[in-house]
């Protein structure tokens, strides 16, 4: 199943899919998704040779309030920072406008990675 999903959706834009991990719910449980929980996808695929990650991540049945606007927000973040991508931009100048892991209550950004 997994693979034929695979095969319609990325198809068009991969050569070759690597691996799909797959992850949800809201915290260290192992139990069944439930409506609201996150579902969280990475995607490792290839076309022609070039690699790449593609991430998604769905609410299952309706996303909350939060949800949305938690998006929102990562969305606003995501705009501004592609907006900077430019012939001699660095990584600092583009997540320059990105809020810093202390924002979240992290010590500081290695703290915060992967999440």
């Amino acid at each position: 199943m997994v693979q034929r999903r695979s095969n319609g959706i990325f198809s068009p834009a991969s050569t070759a899919i690597g691996s799909l991990f797959s992850a949800g719910g809201s915290g260290p449980r192992r139990q069944w998704l439930r409506p609201g929980d996150p579902a969280f996808f990475d995607i490792l695929h290839s076309y022609q040779g070039y690699r790449t990650c593609y991430y998604r991540t769905f609410a299952v049945g309706s996303a909350s309030r939060a949800q949305r606007d938690a998006y929102r927000r990562c969305r606003e973040y995501m705009d501004e920072a592609i907006a900077l991508v430019r012939p001699g931009a660095t990584t600092a100048d583009i997540v320059s406008v990105w809020p810093a892991a202390t924002e979240f209550d992290f010590a500081n950004e290695e703290a915060a990675f992967g999440l």
